[in-house]
This record gives C-alpha cells, structure tokens and sequence, in this order.
C-alpha cells in the first residue's frame, strides 16, 4: 500500500515538471528542462525502489521547492521520517503569502533566505527562492507593527534578500566556504588576506587564526543562528531574547589568547591587545554543554592588517 501510494505521488510529480516545460509562468529552457528531468527521474527511481529513505524523499522535497517551485508537490511527499522542519514549513508554503501570520511569515522568509535560497543554483531558482523571502518578509513587516528585535530582525534580512537579488552574496555561507580547523588543530600564523571562517552555534569557541600584539583586524559577519530551539534566531548582533530584562545574547564574540571575551557583532575593527590565537563563538553563556541545544552558523570574513 504504502508502495503504491508513493508511486502515485512520483507519477504526478513526472506531469507537473512536464506541464511546466511545455508553456509556464515559468520560462523553462529545452537544456534545464532536461537536466531537471533526469534529476527528477534519478530521485523517483530511489525512492520507488524504497519508500522508507529519509533521505531520499528529503532530497526530492527539496527538488520540488527549489528546482520545480511547486510547494504543494512536496507536500504530499511529507513523511514522519523526514525531519521536523519540513514537515512544518512545507504546508506553510503552500499558502499565500497574504494568508500567512506574522511568525510564519518571518519563519518562511528566514528559510526561503537562509536555506532554499543558499541550496538553490545560481540562475532562475535561486531568484525565485530569493523573491519568495521578499514577499514573506515584506508581508511580515507589514502586519508586524511593534519595533521590536523581530521586526528588526526582518528588516535585516529583508535588506540581504534585496542585496542578494540586485547581485550582492547570500547572507549564509555557501557550500565551498572553508570550514574552521578541527578543535585540536594549531592555528595559522599570520594568514595572508582575508581568512573566512564558518562559526558554529554549537561550539562554544572556534579557532580562527593566531595573531601579533599590534595588528589590525577587521570582522564583518553575515547569517542566522540560533540561541536555544524555544528562543528564536538572530543576527550575529544577537538580540534581547528576554524583553523583560532587555539584555541581548546571541551576538558574535571573541577573544585572543584565552583573555577576556569582547562583542563583535556583525562588524568591528580592532587592535590585537596581544599576541596568541583568536577564537570566536557565540554569547551565551560559560557553560560549554548550554551550547548544545543551539542550531545554525554564520561566516565571518577577518581582514589582518
């Protein structure tokens, strides 16, 4: 049973991605349109051959978001064994912006930004993934009055979506970007240009290069992680999780040599106080364990001088 209803869902899918290469809203050329034929194809094969891959019916969902940009196709591929958050956001997508609420508008556009569009290939796709966290961002601001860290928040990543659609970097990193040094690793002297470095919300602290008494090192830092799964995301500004207190958390710190942590932020420029390594990691807290629950990294771009 459980068979035949996949292969029902794979059949329609094969119709719907030869629809759109016949006449669409969608101007699909003869090339794409059979690159993306054979993927599909390659990805229904699998999963036919088993239903039960996670990872698989993962990778085809992901197919009908981002390459076919048919949310309600991915839908009915939704399983429990895929992982929680497209089980959430997909039906989301399926709505119109206008019938959204401002929590899932923020959340869709936050996606649509900071995942589809970072897995989606260069071209048309990624265009469209970056116009579908326009529209969700756009609605939120517009429904979402309070000036509060979420509205700022939006605000922030609507300006990468506009910045991104005009030709400018995505907001996260992309697959290449190079991956910090395992924990155990010495870091390197004295690197040569900018050094980009993936910090992961997890880790308490990363190693990101050793440093001299008296140099000038510039920070900018783009993404989104996040503080805990029940608190919410940020920019590498962090922001006041708590509004009762207004403290803010969740920003991009450092600290040279084991020395004192200082604020970072999404951009600063700094004199090395002195000689030794440079590590970056999240605020939170001095517990290396309350790292755990955390999700998300950003990239952070240091300029020695």
């Amino acid at each position: 049973m459980w068979r035949a209803s996949v292969m029902a869902v794979l059949v329609g899918l094969a119709a719907c991605l030869a629809a759109q290469g016949q006449a669409t809203t969608r101007a699909v050329n003869k090339e794409r349109q059979a690159a993306m034929t054979a993927e599909l194809a390659a990805l229904m094969r699998k999963l036919a051959d088993n239903p039960a891959d996670a990872k698989v019916r993962t990778e085809l969902i992901r197919f009908c978001l981002i390459r076919m940009n048919a949310p309600d196709k991915a839908s009915t591929l939704l399983h429990v064994s895929v992982d929680e958050t497209l089980r959430r956001l997909v039906p989301l997508a399926c709505k119109k912006t206008e019938e959204l609420d401002a929590p899932a508008s923020l959340e869709l556009g936050k996606w649509y930004l900071c995942d589809l569009a970072v897995a989606a290939p260069a071209g048309e796709d990624r265009t469209e993934m970056l116009r579908r966290a326009r529209a969700c961002l756009e609605h939120f601001l517009d429904i979402y009055p309070p000036k509060n860290a979420s509205r700022i928040e939006a605000m922030v990543l609507l300006d990468d979506a506009g910045n991104a659609l005009n030709g400018g970097p995505l907001p996260l990193s992309e697959k290449e970007t190079p991956k910090p040094a395992p924990k155990d690793s010495a870091p390197s002297k004295d690197p040569a240009g900018p050094v980009v470095i993936e910090v992961n919300a997890q880790a308490m602290w990363t190693a990101a290069g050793q440093y001299k008494k008296g140099q000038s090192l510039e920070f900018h830092a783009t993404g989104i992680w996040s503080v805990q799964a029940q608190r919410g995301s940020c920019t590498p500004d962090g922001r006041a999780f708590d509004e009762a207190d207004g403290e803010v958390r969740g920003y991009l710190r450092g600290r040279i040599a084991g020395g004192e942590p200082f604020k970072i932020g999404s951009k600063l420029i700094m004199a090395v106080p002195a000689e030794g390594p440079l590590e970056l990691g999240m605020d939170e807290g001095a517990d290396p364990k309350s790292y755990l629950d955390n999700s998300g990294s950003i990239k952070v771009t240091i300029i020695a001088r």
